[in-house]
């Protein structure tokens, strides 16, 4: 009979807190826990080719499903190679648990030499965690793993690293007799601010143009929000706010949120009030907090740190977003009165403003709305950071829920592969479409190799144009059109299909787009389509740089 070591104590926590999905790479300094989660009867691990993919398929997981992501690590360089996973999930407020080891606790610390010992590595993961936890103590390791797992859900929600030393892993201890010890809930933080909430439903209740920024911070609050658009309120979201309402309802207008948008930024100057709900209005959205907001701002946030920044709010009410907009449409629905043209405002504003801007996309104006009709309507919907996202992939995809809404919030290139990858893993039968560039794409594709061993589903479209194509845009303005180390040399992408066994289709035009769109969504497995951009023609630059060429 197998010993209960503090190891199967953690997996047994996972299991009890229903997470079927684990990403990790096997090491000297994780084997007593991998060998527990190998015994799980409920969990898969995805075997990852390093633990930066792990990461970030563990952060993707969490978006696709609403859960809690794990990632499991070694100690010291393994541990390392885990960081720039961290720091995206710590940009995008994902609930990350990364278990990682330590040296035996006689080491550890010690700069004695042990293997992967590294004596700053608590510190080094605080940098990218909410909070770093160690189990100092077999005793202690049920506590320990619970309050790990409930500052990661508790909002806001972010990473958090466990580390729990090699000897500890494999230490005995007594199972838990009572199952609910081994469940956790994120921790409930109440409104204290009661004189700022009764200003705001002052505020609200004299307002006649309304509108709502939601962030990410706001994705328990779909139906306080709802209740609020009934009642006449418009909405924006921030990129990482898409889909906690649908993009369909004729009062949101999406990510067209502002940055490089006259029609937007003309609604704006009528709107007498805008609650900002969970959101850093970030500066690629505001180019850098200069898109001219309405006057009259509030800030609705669980960070005190929000209050005034980005830009100056006449109010600030510290509290959970859902709480917060559920107790101010208790006060105000059925008590304002809207302007009776803000209606079809909004519906105008959305509608000149979509028209216009894919007017901008030279010859691939028409391919969001081909890739829209092409795939499945709850089809997850993961971008790298590339052009073609920056261009159109954020805002013209439209989305019904916030778990097909997921990209790099950190903007760093080369992570949507990862995240595509764990989005797939964790999506069970929805479809997963993941559009990337060529730059983004050959950053990690190791982990290609990942999904194929794992047999997920998961179509990958890569825009090609032939490099670095944002650099090359930026470079024209800022390097005065001199371009340098934008190109790569890289294998061909069919050669890439056949070696993986992947369904491949090469678009040399618009015209094939959708027919190959079509064909790859009617399959399963792993398909990918190269579109090759330098033979369909330029993608014009993004706001606000086309903004700069212009001028010049």
């Amino acid at each position: 009979m197998k010993k209960y070591t503090v190891g199967r104590l953690l997996v047994d926590v996972l299991q009890a807190n229903e997470i079927s999905t684990v990403f990790g790479v096997v090491s000297v300094h994780n084997m007593p826990i991998m060998d527990a989660i190998a015994d799980a009867k409920s969990i898969e691990m995805v075997m990852t080719r390093g633990e930066t993919g792990a990461a970030h398929m563990a952060d993707g997981c969490s978006r696709a499903t609403n859960k809690l992501g794990v990632v499991v690590s070694s100690t010291g360089p393994g541990a390392a190679n885990a960081v720039p996973g961290l720091a995206e999930a710590l940009f995008s407020g994902t609930p990350l648990l990364h278990i990682t080891g330590r040296s035996p606790t006689k080491y550890m610390c010690k700069n004695v030499g042990a293997v992967h010992d590294m004596p700053t590595q608590a510190q080094m993961l605080g940098s990218v965690s909410k909070a770093v936890f160690c189990i100092n103590d077999p005793a202690d390791a049920l506590r320990v793993i619970r309050q790990a797992i409930q500052t990661a859900l508790s909002a806001p929600t972010g990473p958090v690293s466990l580390e729990i030393p090699i000897d500890i892993q494999s230490a005995t201890v007594t199972p838990s007799k009572d199952a609910s010890e081994l469940l956790v809930s994120s921790q409930q933080v109440e409104l204290v601010d009661h004189t700022a909430m009764e200003a705001l439903v002052s505020i609200t209740r004299s307002a006649r143009r309304p509108m709502i920024w939601v962030g990410s911070g706001a994705k328990s609050a779909k139906e306080p929000l709802l209740r609020l658009m009934e009642a006449g309120f418009g909405i924006v979201t921030s990129w990482a706010g898409r889909g906690i309402v649908s993009d369909a309802h004729p009062a949101n207008l999406g990510a067209l949120n502002g940055a490089g948008l006259p029609d937007i930024q003309a609604l704006y100057r009528t709107t007498d009030l805008m609650l900002v709900v969970g959101s850093r209005l970030r500066g690629q959205e505001t180019d850098n907090q200069t898109v001219p907001l309405p006057d009259n701002i509030v800030r609705i946030d669980i960070d005190p740190d929000a209050d005034g920044r980005g830009y100056a709010n006449n109010l600030f009410v510290l509290g959970d977003s859902n709480e917060v907009l559920t107790k101010l449409a208790d006060a105000v629905c059925g008590k304002m009165e809207i302007a009776p043209t803000f209606a079809d405002d909004l519906a105008q504003a959305k509608a000149a403003s979509a028209e216009h801007h894919l007017a901008t996309l030279g010859p691939y104006k028409d391919f969001p709305r081909v890739l829209r009709r092409s795939v499945p309507q709850d089809a997850v919907w993961v971008r790298d950071i590339t052009m073609s996202n920056s261009v159109w992939g954020h805002k013209l995809f439209p989305l019904t829920d916030r778990v097909q809404n997921i990209y790099p919030v950190s903007a760093g290139i080369g992570q949507g592969l990862q995240l595509g990858i764990g989005a797939a893993a964790g999506a069970n039968t929805r479809s997963v479409v993941l559009m990337t560039g060529d730059g983004g794409f050959y950053f990690n594709m190791s982990e290609l190799w990942t999904a194929v061993q794992a047999k997920l589903n998961l179509l990958i479209i890569v825009m090609n144009d032939q490099g670095y194509g944002a650099i090359r845009g930026i470079q024209n303005i800022v390097c005065d059109g001199r371009h340098n180390y934008d190109e790569l040399m890289g294998p061909g992408f069919e050669g890439i299909a056949e070696l993986a066994g992947m369904h491949f289709r090469m678009v040399k035009n618009v015209q094939d787009f959708e027919q190959a769109v079509v064909e790859a969504a009617s399959l399963k497995g792993l398909r990918l389509i190269e579109v090759d951009m330098n033979s369909i023609g330029a993608l014009p630059m993004y706001h606000p740089y086309q903004m700069h060429k212009e001028v010049a």
